[in-house]
């Protein structure tokens, strides 16, 4: 499998409910972001670092974030499904610059998938957004439609083959209206805190913020990812984020 859609099977427009479902932070050109994470039986604390940088500590998964994990889970028909964190957004018609990527791989689980959800706040939106898609080996390119209450899937091999990013067509208003994306991960790398210290689990090493030298090795790890079908990540104890060092914060 590469590249999949499905439809799930909702009966209503979940975007206000999920739009109430986490803070949200605000971003430049017309951005709203939030990470959700869904502790394990330990309480430990799913992580997934990026080149982004989060004010806010990640929140819990609410009820209805799991319940479109079952969907997917059903829906997808993949055996032995696994989602524990997920990256929410929101994009207006400002937002038209997000380059190709690919999605890092540093604490995302082998063998798992990753599930790109999208609904709109009115679902008969005329102006969808589209994923767009390229290999790496080929340069070759495909086009996904992101439809109203679909579900992208693609497995880390195919994520690490590939580039991608989300367009939206026309320009201006012409964009069209409010987009909600929400990219479920499985992660592997998790997080606890041990009086108010966060810890990687299983390394018994505390887990810091980098330092501006190490941030700029971060970027430069991530830039080779982006170009490389076989980029593997050694070891990092860092994170440019202050949110992964934050225990999760409370649902609305």
């Amino acid at each position: 499998m590469s590249f999949q859609r499905v439809l799930l099977p909702l009966q209503v427009n979940l975007f206000d409910t999920l739009g109430h479902s986490v803070h949200w932070e605000n971003r430049p050109k017309g951005v709203k972001i939030a990470v959700i994470s869904r502790i394990d039986a330990d309480g430990h604390i799913p992580i997934v670092r990026t080149t982004s940088k989060y004010d806010m500590p990640a929140q819990h998964f609410a009820p209805i974030h799991k319940e479109i994990v079952q969907h997917i889970k059903t829906v997808s028909g993949i055996n032995g499904l696994q989602l524990n964190h997920a990256t929410c957004e929101i994009y207006d018609y400002q937002y038209r610059t997000m380059k190709y990527h690919t999605d890092q791989a540093l604490d995302i689980a082998p063998s798992s998938y990753i599930c790109l959800f999208s609904c709109y706040e009115y679902e008969r939106e005329a102006h969808l957004r589209y994923l767009k898609i390229k290999s790496k080996e080929t340069n070759e390119e495909s086009v996904i439609e992101l439809s109203h209450n679909s579900c992208v899937l693609f497995s880390d091999a195919v994520n690490q083959a590939h580039v991608h990013k989300i367009e939206a067509l026309g320009s201006g208003s012409t964009a069209g209206g409010r987009w909600m994306g929400l990219t479920f991960r499985l992660s592997k790398t998790f997080v606890e805190f041990t009086d108010g210290v966060p810890r990687l689990v299983g390394k018994d090493v505390e887990l810091r913020m980098a330092s501006e030298e190490q941030q700029r090795k971060f970027y430069r790890l991530k830039g080779m990812e982006n170009s490389s079908m076989d980029h593997t990540y050694l070891d990092i104890e860092y994170t440019i984020s202050k949110s992964d060092l934050m225990p999760l914060g409370p649902s609305p």
